[in-house]
C-alpha cells in the first residue's frame, strides 16, 4: 500500500493535496447549468475520486495516531481525536447550506481545509519502521532526529537506544 512503500507523513499529506486541488478543480464547473449533463457527470466523477482520497487519508489517521501516542494514553489521545473530529465537523451542515447560494461555496471550503490538513500533516513526524513510543518521555523525543524532507525512516528494532 501507499503508506507502506512512502512512509505514513508524505502518503497522507499529498492525498490531502491532491484531495484539495481536485476540490478546487471541482469548483470550477459546479456552477454548470442544469442541462449540461457533461459537466454534471464530470462534477460527480471528481466527487467520487475526491471521496476516495479522504477515506485513504483518514486511514493512514487511523495508523499514525495509535502510532505516535504512547501507550499509557493511547485510548485517550484517540478519543481526543475524535472529539476534535466532531467538533471541527459541526459547521458542515452550514457550509453545505451556503451551496444554495453559490455552490463553489462547499467545494472551496473543503479545498482550504484539505490544504491546511496537508501543510499540517506534513510536520508530523515519520511512522513507518519505528517502534511505538512506550512513554511519554519517549512520545516527546519522537521523531526529534527526523528533517523535514526526510522521505521515510529507516527500520529500528527494539534495541536501538535511540528513537
Amino acid at each position: 500500500m501507499l503508506q507502506d512503500k512512502f512512509g505514513r507523513r508524505w502518503s497522507q499529506s499529498s492525498l490531502l493535496f491532491i484531495e484539495g486541488l481536485l476540490l478546487v478543480v471541482i469548483s470550477l464547473f459546479a456552477n454548470h447549468a442544469k442541462d449540461d449533463y457533461a459537466s454534471m457527470w464530470g462534477v460527480t466523477g471528481l466527487c467520487l475520486i475526491t471521496k476516495l482520497l479522504n477515506s485513504s487519508s483518514h486511514y493512514i489517521v487511523y495508523l499514525q495516531e495509535v502510532e505516535l501516542f504512547p501507550t499509557p494514553i493511547r485510548n485517550t489521545g484517540t478519543g481526543f481525536v475524535y472529539f476534535v473530529a466532531l467538533v471541527l465537523g459541526i459547521p458542515g451542515s452550514y457550509v453545505t447550506h451556503m451551496g444554495n447560494y453559490d455552490k463553489k461555496v462547499p467545494y472551496i471550503f473543503m479545498a482550504s481545509l484539505s490544504c491546511v490538513g496537508s501543510i499540517a500533516a506534513s510536520f508530523l513526524p515519520e511512522t513507518l519502521g519505528c517502534h511505538l513510543p512506550e512513554t511519554l518521555q519517549s512520545a516527546s523525543d519522537y521523531g526529534r532526529n527526523q528533517k523535514y524532507f526526510s522521505w521515510k525512516t529507516q527500520k529500528r528494532t527494539h534495541s536501538d537506544p535511540e528513537l
